[in-house]
């Protein structure tokens, strides 16, 4: 819902430069919405369960509310595609963005960035839950409604889950006053379940005074979590350059912590930071920027700890239009610690304005040094506005267009390597 006007911030500029080195892939399209009752114009990247099923939400259908899916595998090869549950608006839920989450018992867990309460200009946003009901169906829960207070605003990043079954997100205003947007700066916030219903705690407000008096404010991205709990995510705007930055919340004694791990200064570092964080093996977050880096077209980015001296934030790919312009989604990263992501636009393709959007790969080969390889140029037909990228067991890529295809709202999309 925010994409476009933090695309027109973080960047004015797009080139088109030759010399991209591209991957041999088969292609496939899955599916194509047609913006009726299996909805449309998809939101953030898919999930597997253990069958080898893809979930995942769209933003619009025949009442333009959102709907969540399921793709299963065909006998004949391909992949069906299953409406799961369709949203009805107002206090039901208006709008499904971020991604799923599973739960052990196998129930799935997301946001609607509105609908819900009515304190705010077409509902503030829900977190709901669907549970299997036993009959080849499914049931929807609303598990909580925001209320645009102190409590938050619009949850558009969807949800991360830990073994106790507790829900951790950002939504991306509320939380209180702040000097920087009316409505409130953003939180992070919590879950819990409890006897007959969920509690909600707010971890951390956003906004002025909050991170060392510089006013970060809009979480962008999903919150992740690492063993320890301790959880990470970006805030799109604030800090001295006003270009957001990372951050860490800790649980001590006293509550809730924030250490910023890197604020983005707008230049050759990145601004902008949207998608969600990712671990690889050794500690190393890796993150994107929409704006900013070398060619102001966004980065992909690794911060790596220091002990006791912070963190060190490296840049491993500047976008440079031909290649990719305004990475929104986030990374996937291979048991290899391959990169593999999209761009919202770029890619040089003359049926979009400033081009229809790549799927790319980033091959490390050495400690500093990094290949860039495209995997996949979209063109409109194919899909437009790529979204986060999902890898099963045989290393094929799985993801969502937002727009695209034959009645222009959206795909489901295949990249298999030759």
């Amino acid at each position: 819902m925010h994409k476009t006007s933090i695309m027109l911030a973080a960047s004015a500029l797009f080139l088109i430069l030759p010399g991209v080195r591209v991957h041999a892939q088969t292609f496939t399209t899955l599916y194509t919405f047609t913006g009726g009752s299996d909805g449309g114009e998809p939101s953030a990247g898919m999930i597997f369960d253990s069958l080898g099923n893809l979930y995942g939400l769209t933003q619009g259908n025949a009442t333009g509310f959102g709907t969540v899916f399921e793709m299963s595998p065909s006998s004949g090869g391909g992949m069906t595609l299953n409406t799961l549950y369709t949203f009805q608006g107002g206090a039901d839920g208006v709008s499904p963005e971020g991604s799923l989450v599973f739960d052990t018992a196998g129930n799935l867990y997301g946001t609607t960035v509105q609908g819900g309460s009515n304190a705010c200009n077409f509902g503030c946003g829900t977190v709901f839950e669907l549970s299997p009901n036993g009959s080849s169906g499914w049931q929807k829960t609303e598990i909580y409604q925001f209320h645009g207070g102190t409590d938050g605003e619009n949850p558009a990043s969807g949800v991360v889950i830990d073994g106790a079954g507790n829900l951790y997100g950002a939504t991306e205003f509320g939380g209180g006053p702040c000097s920087n947007i009316a409505p409130g700066c953003g939180t992070v916030f919590e879950l819990s379940p409890v006897t007959g219903g969920w509690t909600e705690t707010v971890l951390h407000r956003f906004g002025t005074g909050h991170v060392n008096n510089t006013g970060f404010s809009t979480p962008a991205g999903g919150i992740v979590r690492d063993a320890s709990g301790n959880l990470y995510g970006t805030v799109a705007y604030g800090g001295l350059s006003g270009c957001g930055g990372a951050f860490e919340l800790s649980s001590g004694t006293g509550g809730w912590s924030l250490q910023l791990l890197h604020a983005f200064k707008c230049g050759s570092d990145g601004a902008y930071p949207q998608g969600t964080l990712v671990f690889d093996g050794t500690g190393h977050i890796y993150g994107t920027t929409v704006g900013g880096g070398a060619f102001k077209d966004g980065t992909v980015y690794v911060l790596t700890p220091r002990p006791g001296k912070g963190w060190e934030s490296r840049i491993i790919h500047n976008f440079k239009g031909a290649d990719g312009w305004a990475p929104f989604a986030g990374i996937t990263l291979d048991a290899a610690g391959n990169v593999y992501g999209t761009t919202g636009y770029g890619g040089g393709s003359k049926n979009c304005a400033n081009g229809c959007g790549v799927a790319y790969e980033l091959t490390a080969t050495s400690s500093s040094s990094w290949t860039y390889s495209t995997l996949h140029v979209f063109t409109l037909t194919d899909g437009r506005a790529p979204s986060s990228l999902v890898l099963d067991g045989a290393g094929d890529l799985f993801g969502i267009t937002v727009l695209g295809g034959a009645d222009n709202v959206g795909t489901v999309f295949e990249i298999t390597p030759n």
